[in-house]
């Protein structure tokens, strides 16, 4: 099981690699987005997957 998470993982994050080459001009937006939400809603911004920060509310920390 471990080798098939790390080969989805690695499928993963070439597609997303990919695809942020493709229309790097998007992204950058949606960076500069969510980097502004997260400074107008702090109190919720902490619970966004990506942040380091994350701590599901219900579950172990991975």
């Amino acid at each position: 099981m471990d080798a098939f998470f790390r080969e989805v993982d690695a499928l993963g994050e070439k597609l997303r690699a990919e695809a942020e080459a493709a229309n790097p001009k998007f992204y950058a937006r949606m960076r500069e987005r969510f980097a502004r939400y997260h400074a107008a809603h702090p109190e919720i911004a902490k619970n966004h997957i990506g942040n380091d920060e994350y701590d599901p509310p219900n579950g172990p920390t991975l």
